[in-house]
């Protein structure tokens, strides 16, 4: 009802759709790498697993320690999933 009063609300919902990365993840034919960490109150854990599972091989989840941003400072495996990922391109 909102769109036919405020035309704002049609483009919104169009670039809310544009930027849905579950509906681009199929497209992306790179090695991906997901590592998330459950700390995160930033990024669903969920949300992550689910975008993993949409995106085609090949990928792999990886769940990290520590909240948002900081699995690279507080978890010792970062360095090494990096390399596992960058070692089979």
């Amino acid at each position: 009802m909102a769109a036919g009063i405020v035309p704002w609300v049609n483009v919104l919902d169009a670039m809310l759709a544009e930027l849905n990365p579950a509906v681009h993840i199929g497209l992306v034919a790179l090695p991906k790498l997901f590592l998330q960490s459950s700390a995160d109150l930033v990024t669903p854990f969920e949300g992550a697993r689910r975008l993993c599972d949409l995106a085609p091989s090949p990928k792999a989840f990886i769940e990290i320690l520590g909240p948002h941003t900081w699995g690279v400072a507080s978890d010792p495996r970062y360095r090494g999933h990096l390399e596992t990922l960058f070692s089979g391109l």
